[in-house]
C-alpha cells in the first residue's frame, strides 16, 4: 500500500495572530498491490491497481497513520521515527530439516 499526495506548508492559520506553522497532507492517490515496492518487484507484479475515491484516501491515510504510530519507539521524548524491533531467534536446525523434506517432496513429484 502507498499512498501519494500533497504535503503543504503554510505560515498563517485563523488565529488571532495570524501567522504558525502550518503543515499537512493530502492524499491523491493509493496504489495497492501484491508488488513489494523494489525495483526487481517490477518482474513479478500479481496485483496492482491506482485508486483515487476521496472516501477511501481519507480511510487509508487514517489506516497509514495508525501503523506509524506503533510503529515508533517507546520512549515519547524520542525523536526518531524508528520502530523498537523484538529479537528474533531463529531455529537454524528446524529449518534445515523442513529444507530437507522439501527436497524429498519434489522428488516425490518427479516420479
Amino acid at each position: 500500500m502507498f499512498l501519494l499526495g500533497h504535503l503543504w506548508w503554510h505560515d498563517e492559520d485563523g488565529s488571532p495572530a495570524g501567522v504558525a506553522d502550518v503543515t499537512g497532507f493530502t492524499p491523491k492517490r493509493l496504489w495497492l498491490g501484491s508488488t513489494n515496492g523494489t525495483e526487481s518487484s517490477r518482474l513479478g507484479l500479481e496485483f496492482g491497481v491506482w485508486l483515487d475515491d476521496p472516501d477511501l484516501l481519507a480511510d487509508a491515510e487514517q489506516f497509514l497513520v495508525k501503523v506509524m504510530r506503533s510503529s515508533e519507539g517507546i520512549d515519547p521524548d524520542d525523536d526518531l521515527f524508528e520502530p523498537e524491533y523484538v529479537s528474533v531467534g531463529y531455529d537454524d536446525d528446524a529449518f534445515y530439516d523442513a529444507m530437507g523434506n522439501v527436497d524429498d517432496a519434489s522428488e516425490e513429484d518427479d516420479e
